[in-house]
């Protein structure tokens, strides 16, 4: 069945992901709204009845060099698309006019500090979720060590949040309200894709068969035989011998630096 198997997402431009303030204070800004279950973005998407639960691509991206925050649901309709956006930005505009509930300075603080302060969880290695963060800015001119300075970072955000109460408020409007960089993604279940998929390899396979000659068909069975006996068949110890390997001292020690221009 296709019925509510669709998932409807909302998708904002965010800021770069080598400004470590901004970056940081959207990270608390995504946590504020959609970190938890009880958040308030997130309660009014799954309270609404219009899908099953929140999308699996909400929250906030930054595996690109801007940042993308995201929000939706899964389990719903295409129809109900204009349905989830309005209660999105009515969400947005009501958190930015009245406040959100939560305030971020405490438990979402708190929260997004011990992430990126925790050496174990989530269920992957500490040493490469450094490098990942690491990487984050390294891959677009950014000094790597940035990449790991959380705590003056924080630091300064306590600071703005100190002097402007409304900050996230503020964040809301500007950033997201505001923002016309804005994409609406409609991603449905087709019942009939696999079908034209086999349709489509069927009709590849039979043109090839039609050019091909009796001498080619019997060159391409003895090639899949050869193939098929090549893949059974096990190594023997002097085989395996001369395969090659890759040692430290042939990795080069400075990075390649790859020209990029960027242009609208």
């Amino acid at each position: 069945p296709t019925e509510r198997r669709s998932t409807v997402a909302l998708s904002w431009l965010g800021p770069s992901v080598v400004d470590r303030d901004d970056l940081l204070a959207f990270e608390v800004l995504s946590d504020a709204l959609v970190g938890t279950p009880g958040s308030p973005l997130w309660k009014a998407l799954t309270d609404s009845g219009l899908g099953e639960d929140v999308a699996p691509v909400t929250g906030l991206e930054t595996e690109a060099p801007r940042a993308v925050f995201t929000v939706g649901l899964r389990g719903t309709e295409p129809g109900r698309a204009d349905d989830i956006e309005r209660l999105v930005l009515e969400t947005l505009a009501s958190l930015s006019e009245n406040g959100i509930a939560e305030r971020p300075g405490a438990a979402t603080l708190n929260r997004v500090e011990f992430r990126h302060r925790e050496i174990r969880g989530n269920g992957s290695p500490y040493a490469l979720r450094l490098m990942r963060r690491v990487l984050r800015g390294w891959s677009y001119g950014a000094d790597p060590v940035d990449s790991l300075e959380f705590a003056p970072v924080m630091a300064s955000l306590g600071r703005r949040l100190a002097a402007d109460g409304r900050f996230f408020e503020r964040l809301v409007a500007d950033r997201l309200l505001a923002n016309l960089h804005r994409a609406r993604l409609v991603v449905r279940p087709d019942a009939g894709q696999g079908a034209r998929g086999a349709a489509d390899e069927r009709e590849r396979v039979d043109a090839l068969q039609h050019r091909m000659s009796a001498a080619d068909r019997t060159r391409q069975a003895a090639e899949q035989r050869a193939f098929e006996a090549f893949q059974s068949r096990t190594e023997t110890p002097e085989e395996l011998a001369v395969i090659p390997v890759l040692g430290r001292d042939a990795l080069r020690r400075e990075p390649e630096v790859i020209p990029v221009s960027e242009g609208h």
